[in-house]
């Protein structure tokens, strides 16, 4: 019976492992507030594969097993746990790379494309410079927060 119940944590932790990979950037893109949330489906796939604890009562027989030690041949359901828990971590540091990889071109070319209007509107006279000056300072507005969004230059951060 545990075999059975070993696949089945395993296929629901490869589940919730699949879902995190798909629903985590969606939910950082639609809403940047709620990344460290969308990070954690992730992690929540170790909680479904861990060993259940059986608390012994005085009226039930059943004993929780015995804990592995560091010398013992880990275990077809510590290999897959570890595998999933690695697995995980590799995929959000993955997806957190790439969308910094392309967040920074995105941010570089409407900074420069902004940087690029402003000059113009500098240059030319009149409505049509302010005209330019104005989308360029939308075009900046733009970059620095698609850089909020990525973290990336003054809004990077250690978390």
């Amino acid at each position: 019976m545990s075999v059975i119940a070993t696949k089945l944590q395993a296929a629901a932790g490869a589940a919730v492992i699949a879902t995190a990979v798909a629903v985590t950037p969606a939910i950082a893109h639609a809403a940047p507030s709620l990344t460290p949330f969308a990070e954690g489906l992730g992690n929540s796939a170790e909680l479904l594969i861990d060993p259940v604890v059986i608390v012994p009562t005085s009226s039930s027989n059943k004993t929780a097993a015995a804990s592995v030690t560091a010398n013992a041949a880990p275990t077809p359901a510590e290999i897959i746990k570890t595998f999933i828990a690695g697995l995980s971590t590799a995929t959000q540091n993955a997806i957190k790379a790439g969308s910094q990889f392309v967040g920074t071109f995105a941010y570089a070319g409407l900074a420069f494309t902004g940087l690029v209007f402003t000059t113009v509107g500098e240059i030319v006279p009149g409505p049509i410079g302010d005209a330019f000056k104005n989308v360029g300072t939308g075009l900046n507005n733009a970059a620095n927060n698609v850089a909020k969004v990525v973290k990336i230059g003054p809004y990077s951060t250690s978390a």
